[in-house]
């Protein structure tokens, strides 16, 4: 399932590591955050536009529809036979799904009366479409016979799930003159036994391929009173990675909902 909506984003930036009253603040959301609080980290990054939300940035005002893509669901149809080469020839078929669900919603949206507030209020031909792949961790066991987290060449094949998408839905976006974003916020979060840095990699290595994401980390029993250091691997994240954007999670633990105490 795709993770719920947080009560919080909170913007990382230089400053965020440097500054001694931001790093406090910092500290402050990691403590609440490590307790179990719907926090989620987001990275600003110099040179790059700022996420605001899935499929939301400061160049696109609003989202038209967010499609799921079950790639779990493929790879168990009997055409695919439990064989790599054959679901990444069939991947561009199902994203071709997904734009053909947003070129009729957008086709929806223009046909509203001029009084409609959608119309009035919603820049229709500037807004994305979001195209979100689920069960790629399960995809790819299926097919490899491990997790994402626990083979490199598992890892290599869900990379070349998120690149085979993210390159047909950039080519038939432009075709049609519509904005087709992939977003993996529903990737699987690696357990609890891998490493906070290799937990990293893995989430940086699949958000440079779909282009966004929200990646969760994991944190052992000792590893989550260290605040200090879940900084440190912030800001390391910030400055090495393509992660678009963390939360943190116990291992067994769920986030909870509600007002924050900052």
């Amino acid at each position: 399932d795709a993770p719920r909506m947080p009560a919080i984003a909170w913007h990382l930036h230089e400053r965020s590591f440097g500054d001694d009253a931001e790093r406090r603040q910092l500290h402050d959301l990691l403590r609440q955050a490590v307790q179990g609080k719907a926090v989620r980290f987001v990275f600003d990054r110099p040179r790059t536009v700022i996420a605001l939300a899935e499929g939301l940035d400061r160049r696109c005002p609003g989202v038209l529809l967010e499609v799921g893509l079950d790639l779990a669901v493929l790879t168990n149809r009997p055409e695919i036979e439990h064989d790599g080469a054959t679901l990444l020839k069939k991947l561009p078929s199902l994203a071709r799904m997904a734009v053909s669900a947003a070129t009729q919603k957008r086709q929806f949206l223009r046909g509203l009366p001029e009084t409609s507030p959608l119309k009035r209020q919603f820049l229709i031909d500037r807004a994305a479409a979001v195209v979100v792949p689920m069960g790629l961790d399960a995809a790819v066991r299926n097919l490899t016979g491990a997790s994402l987290t626990r083979s490199v060449l598992s890892l290599d094949f869900a990379v070349q799930i998120l690149q085979t998408l993210n390159d047909t839905l950039r080519d038939a976006g432009r075709s049609i003159h519509l904005d087709l974003r992939l977003d993996s916020h529903a990737l699987p979060a690696a357990d609890g036994t891998v490493s906070l840095p290799t937990q990293l990699d893995i989430a940086g290595k699949l958000h440079a391929r779909a282009g966004a994401g929200t990646a969760t980390l994991l944190l052992a029993d000792e590893e989550q009173g260290d605040i200090a250091a879940l900084g440190e691997l912030l800001h390391a994240a910030w400055s090495s990675s393509s992660i678009t954007r963390l939360r943190m999670q116990r291992v067994g633990g769920t986030l909870q909902q509600g007002e924050l105490a900052i």
